[in-house]
């Protein structure tokens, strides 16, 4: 299963502090396609997960859907976020071999 960073957790958090968002709104990880049409990983803010949709159960600070579709490819990935003031990076790394979670 997708592991998040103590950072992408943050991160997690502050997307979902917006006071206007539903209880149970969460980051979604979908399938998409990038500006060179080659497929990528989207993310979106979501009032509720979609029907198949995984729970990934350490964003104890907002929940983290992933859509069926990129559950699998995700299995043994990291999510990590680099904050800079309001601005968030998401990115996406394998698990390290030892199991360490970076960040």
């Amino acid at each position: 299963m997708l592991t998040l960073t103590p950072s992408a957790v943050a991160a997690v958090s502050m997307v979902l502090q917006d006071p206007e968002l539903p209880d149970g709104a969460g980051l979604r990880l979908q399938g998409g396609v990038d500006a060179d049409g080659e497929a990528a990983v989207g993310l979106a803010v979501v009032s509720e997960p979609e029907p198949g949709d995984e729970l990934v159960p350490a964003a104890t600070q907002g929940d983290v859907f992933l859509a069926r579709e990129v559950a699998e490819i995700l299995d043994e990935c990291v999510l990590d976020a680099e904050i800079d003031g309001e601005s968030i990076s998401f990115t996406i790394h394998p698990q390290p071999l030892d199991g360490d979670v970076p960040g």
